[in-house]
């Protein structure tokens, strides 16, 4: 027991917070015992820190008392060479936040003075490469109050960003010189050990070529040390539970009414409905779909049976609820203000249930709802909704509609011309603002590889004073304005300097584009643009439609308007050039549109400026230029595939229809 306590005694120096001293050779455990007489003289002074300790079978876990301690153990660790590692200190550990959408060439010295005269205390900037570099930053703060402002920054340096926090990895950390797992290089102590050959040496100093064969450092096996197949890896990955719920319940097996009201439940969770409130008709109307949802109440169940089936008060029953908690509180406040807001009516506008509502042609009546309380001490209440003076089941006598009321409000001697003027004073300001509304401005796409320090000097001066901002993806850059005058003069910037970019039309070049149907396909375009232009409207351009495989002209005309507020009176014409016409709203266009001049998809070829890409053969021109035979072999410009870039079977292709049809489907319906 005496020597157990020696022992136990003279290990106490060896490793702190979780440092794990192992011996793994007789030589190092000879040096241990120089180190245990070296760690029981520095014990036995009094100012000796106090440690904990925890023994296994192969490590020591030591865990000191104070950070100050922990310095001295791991600098002595370190000066003797021992094997132990340890973690960060938690007051040491700087805040790492990842920086999204700058620019790949955009210098990490940059950012980092860009932050330190925002008042952040930087530690380090680290772009992320993948292969390629990607518009992706890690920076370290120091863990101050301020550094946790940072998440409200949108813009630095000419650029739209986001601030988020790292991604937790969902591996197990690995050394990089030991190769072992749960701890990292920084704070590893161990002897270095190769990951391809596993022997005592470091992976740079490997010896051996990459094409002898490799051997794990854990399990011997034919495999780097950090291959996530090793058995040792496995056995250490944690297991996470996968989630076999599924959101729908299966087929065949949809809860029925009874199961709802009875209190049973499938296995499987059902998901609540989400639909759109702006379009539901109101609160209450929500609540009876929404039951109905859950419950696949059958049509014949009305919405009072299924409330009382289920034991579930209606939005009405709950307003009322609360209002008589607000209402007591009301009876002996000390404001009298907020006192005079004592009325026994409840809100009608807040508890609105279609038995009280009363559409007519004209105007709708609301029968507001009043709580009545009995005339004993109990908290017995009543909602009962105030007949209309026009019914004639009414007790009361008939009253006369006139322009002015009666009130108990005490704020009603306030003169009602006062509010109508400042009503109509915000309805001036507000339709002044809508005015003032500068039109949207389409951006700039740019995938040419380009300094982006020296370009934003460049542009710079084409967007004072207003600014400019960028944002920054893997597919190129995103270049915003805030002036049409900045925007063309970009654009002209650009066209000089022969650079790959596109966008789109703006909103006030853009033409009011109409389709006019059973028109005769032979009526000549002047013609009609004469008989629009006598009707008030300016046409830009008339174009007869074919048919897609026949070519065959049809009954069909696409007419383009300039821009005028006027332009949507054109659906009321209904007859031009002796022809009773149907005019209306193009349909959308169900596939993606794809650019003829470099192949893409997404814009157009009138505002495309990318390198020209043949359709047929992948060659750099245009589609028209090819000089190529018919028979040769064709080549996709998009995935070298064997087809036209135009084919609709393309990976690409169907990709993007993949993209938009999942967009549709996650769209709320409307009810």
């Amino acid at each position: 027991m005496d020597n157990c306590n020696q022992n136990c005694t003279n290990n106490k120096n060896k490793t702190q917070n979780a440092n794990a001293i192992k011996s793994k050779s007789p030589q190092k455990t000879a040096n241990n015992d120089n180190k245990r007489n070296h760690s029981s003289s520095s014990n036995s002074e009094p100012s000796s820190p106090k440690l904990l300790q925890h023994s296994t079978v192969d490590h020591l876990k030591v865990q000191t008392s104070n950070p100050e301690a922990y310095r001295t153990l791991v600098h002595y660790l370190r000066n003797e060479k021992a094997e132990f590692h340890t973690f960060q200190l938690k007051e040491d550990k700087p805040m790492r936040i990842v920086i999204r959408n700058l620019h790949p060439s955009t210098s990490t010295e940059m950012i980092k003075n860009e932050l330190e005269h925002r008042l952040y205390e930087v530690r380090q900037v680290t772009q992320v490469i993948s292969k390629i570099p990607l518009p992706l930053f890690f920076v370290d703060l120091e863990p101050t109050d301020h550094s946790k402002e940072i998440f409200k920054l949108e813009s630095i340096l000419h650029t739209k960003i986001k601030i988020e926090e790292p991604h937790k990895p969902k591996i197990i950390s690995q050394c990089q010189n030991c190769q072992a797992y749960g701890h990292t290089k920084a704070y590893c102590g161990y002897s270095p050990r190769c990951v391809r050959c596993g022997d005592d040496h470091s992976s740079s100093a490997c010896p051996n070529s990459r094409q002898d064969p490799m051997r794990c450092a854990f399990c011997t096996g034919n495999h780097p040390a950090n291959y996530r197949g090793c058995t040792v890896y496995k056995n250490l990955q944690p297991n996470h539970p996968r989630n076999t719920t599924s959101c729908n319940p299966p087929s065949g097996h949809s809860q029925t009414y009874a199961q709802a009201t009875q209190g049973q439940h499938l296995q499987s969770d059902i998901p609540p409905p989400t639909p759109d409130i702006n379009s539901l008709m109101s609160s209450f109307a929500f609540q009876n779909i929404t039951l109905r949802k859950i419950t696949n109440a059958p049509p014949f169940v009305t919405n009072m049976t299924l409330h009382k089936d289920l034991g579930i008060k209606t939005v009405e029953e709950e307003a009322a609820i609360f209002y008589k908690q607000f209402y007591n509180k009301l009876e002996d406040h000390e404001n009298p203000l907020i006192k005079g807001l004592h009325i026994p009516t409840l809100p009608a506008k807040s508890s609105l249930s279609p038995s009280h509502i009363k559409n007519t042609k004209n105007n709708l009546t609301i029968h507001p709802i009043k709580i009545v309380k009995s005339n004993d001490n109990t908290n017995n209440w009543q909602t009962v909704p105030i007949r209309s003076p026009s019914t004639p089941t009414s007790p009361n006598p008939i009253i006369q509609k006139t322009n002015s009321f009666s009130s108990k409000n005490r704020f009603s001697a306030l003169a009602t011309n006062e509010i109508s003027y400042e009503i109509s004073n915000e309805v001036e300001m507000l339709s002044q603002e809508i005015s003032n509304v500068q039109p949207k401005i389409p951006p700039i796409y740019i995938k040419d590889d380009i300094d982006f320090f020296d370009f934003c000097k460049k542009i710079k001066p084409f967007t004072d004073p207003d600014g400019f901002n960028t944002k920054s993806s893997s597919s190129g850059l995103k270049l915003m304005t805030y002036s049409i005058n900045a925007y063309r003069q970009i654009i002209k910037f650009l066209e000089i300097n022969n650079m790959n970019f596109h966008t789109y039309q703006t909103n006030e070049e853009k033409a009011f584009r109409v389709v006019i149907r059973h028109l005769h396909h032979t009526t000549p375009t002047d013609y009609i643009k004469e008989e629009l232009h006598s009707l008030g409207f300016i046409t830009r351009s008339i174009t007869n439609c074919l048919q897609y495989k026949t070519k065959n002209p049809l009954p069909l005309f696409f007419v383009d308007l300039e821009p005028s507020p006027s332009n949507h009176n054109i659906y009321k014409v209904d007859s031009i050039c002796y022809t009773k016409i149907k005019i209306e709203a193009p349909h959308p266009k169900k596939n993606p549109v794809q650019r003829l001049r470099c192949q893409n998809y997404g814009h157009t070829r009138t505002y495309c400026h990318h390198t020209p890409r043949c359709v047929k053969r992948c060659d750099i021109h245009l589609s028209f230029e090819c000089q190529k035979d018919s028979n040769t072999p064709a080549t996709c410009a998009l995935c070298s595939g064997d087809h036209p870039a135009s084919y609709k079977g393309c990976p690409k292709f169907k990709l993007l229809q993949k993209g938009r049809s999942s967009i549709k489907t996650n769209r709320p319906t409307e009810t």
